[in-house]
């Protein structure tokens, strides 16, 4: 068996789950996934490796059918391959050593546990996840919050930092001004085609009452405000481009409210 298949199957124990293996490259679980009521729902899954260090996971349809196929909006990527890296899009995760074995298997559970949620409620827990290409900027776009302090990246997670306009339709008309607020109160502003923020004499909101120092004069954050407001814009129009692309060739699977295939139908 492949040395990261031997490492996910002795890690499987710690969270009171089994591996059997299947092939060289393949092995067969039994993931089992603890609810706040005390029950444990058993996910029939399928790790497997193309001879490197990386790692994918997928229901194991033979056994079971629970999940969809496909479905974006629940972060399954073609053929059942969960999205467990988020951060890039990626449905397999490096395994290297016991500790990385052990975050893989955090992963899948909290994917999992994911789904259930989803399943229940017909949306994704938290703050969505981006798709695609759109990844990127939403990376770029929580890096540029975090710049500002715990409360402002915590805004952004909690979906409370928005554009307006929303439209990914934004980049059509690049003279449009788009405000970035919080809680409806204006925090940055640009258009589209700037590549700074306006306003630049304005508190920067990393900073305290009292004597605040000017977005200009606050280290780097002029150049981060531009960061997370062209971030959420590009993400935006990346995210409805994944689905533009996708619309007619891809069936929705009727699972999430609000999905864009659903309402393209």
């Amino acid at each position: 068996m492949a040395k990261v298949l031997e490492l996910i199957a002795e890690a499987a124990p710690a969270f009171g789950s089994s591996a059997t293996r299947a092939t060289r490259t393949r092995l067969e679980l039994e993931v089992c996934v603890a609810r706040p009521s005390g029950n444990i729902v058993v996910f029939p899954m399928v790790a497997q490796t193309s001879g490197g260090d990386r790692v994918a996971v997928r229901e194991n349809r033979t056994k079971s059918q629970r999940l969809p196929v496909y479905c974006p909006e629940r972060h399954i990527n073609r053929d059942g391959w969960l999205c467990l890296f988020w951060a890039s899009g990626d449905d397999a995760v490096v395994v290297l050593d016991q500790q990385s074995a052990i975050d893989w298997w955090s992963a899948v559970i909290n994917h999992l546990d994911g789904q259930l949620y989803a399943e229940k409620h017909r949306r994704w827990p938290g703050r969505a996840r981006a798709h695609g290409d759109a990844v990127k900027h939403q990376a770029r776009a929580e890096a540029a919050a975090a710049a500002f302090g715990p409360e402002m990246a915590k805004a952004l997670r909690q979906g409370r930092l928005q554009l307006v306009p929303s439209e990914a339709r934004l980049l059509k008309t690049p003279t449009q001004p788009v405000r970035l607020v919080l809680d409806g109160k204006r925090v940055f502003a640009k258009t589209v085609e700037q590549e700074y923020v306006v306003n630049l004499r304005a508190p920067c909101p990393c900073t305290s009452p009292g004597r605040p120092k000017t977005l200009r004069k606050c280290g780097k954050h002029a150049d981060e405000a531009f960061a997370l407001v062209d971030s959420l814009v590009r993400q935006q129009i990346a995210e409805e481009g994944f689905y533009a692309d996708m619309i007619g060739k891809v069936a929705c699977c009727g699972s999430m409210d609000d999905c864009p295939l659903a309402k393209a139908a």
